[in-house]
């Protein structure tokens, strides 16, 4: 992308309250739903594309989700653009893509501010359950089974990678959470946390919720405070 194109993305994202890092551009609306744009090159097209990245800031994100070089923008802005994908077999323009940017991807993402709306939008951009980005959203709005369902597909897409964790015997809720939060891959204990029940589930949530808050000082516009429960979607 040419500096004149994205001086124009940046006016764009900076108008909808996006804080610019590096060439990504990041903001945290609602009860801690974490936006990312950013332009990447695409080989399968030969092309930048614009991209999005939803996730949840009750997920244990790590420093380098909220870096440019680190962060997660998985959507190209044409697929949420036009809701089959690509309109044709080649990338749009860069002009066409910050148009769709401009008047209907920011418009969308400004919707999406609890963590409900947020589940639902990922599983629009994408259909699969083993998508570890909705295993906070669905925790954190109540849906635990849905949570141990992503995990279960995730578990068995690639359980040959998987060590399973196991509770040490009278394990506090604190300990628990601060084993689960150090484990990579965290499945099995995110499991094990939910079993065992809602004091535990609060306090994961929490955890992240307030790491993640410190990563993500520099792109916060006001103070978003933690809400746990999301059922509703208001």
């Amino acid at each position: 992308m040419d500096e004149v194109l994205f001086q124009r993305m940046q006016e764009l994202c900076k108008s909808a309250g996006f804080t610019k890092k590096g060439k990504a551009f990041f903001r945290v609306l609602g009860d801690g739903v974490l936006q990312v744009i950013k332009c990447r090159y695409e080989r399968a097209f030969r092309a930048d594309l614009v991209c999005i990245g939803l996730q949840s800031m009750y997920a244990p994100l790590q420093p380098k989700a909220f870096t440019a070089t680190g962060c997660t923008v998985s959507y190209p802005i044409a697929i949420c653009y036009h809701s089959n994908g690509f309109p044709t077999l080649f990338a749009p323009s860069m002009e066409e893509q910050l148009d769709m940017l401009k008047n209907g991807v920011i418009p969308w993402l400004g919707t999406i501010d609890t963590q409900k709306k947020l589940v639902t939008a990922i599983s629009k951009l994408d259909g699969r359950w083993n998508d570890s980005a909705k295993i906070g959203p669905f925790l954190a709005c109540g849906e635990h089974n849905h949570a141990k369902k992503v995990i279960k597909e995730i578990i068995g897409a690639h359980s040959y990678a998987m060590v399973r964790s196991t509770r040490p015997r009278d394990a506090s809720v604190e300990d628990m959470v601060a084993k689960v939060r150090k484990e990579n891959p965290p499945y099995y204990g995110i499991i094990e946390i939910i079993d065992m029940g809602e004091a535990a589930i609060a306090a994961y949530l929490q955890a992240n919720y307030e790491a993640n808050m410190c990563y993500a000082k520099f792109c916060q516009r006001k103070k978003n405070e933690p809400m746990f429960g999301v059922k509703d979607g208001t």
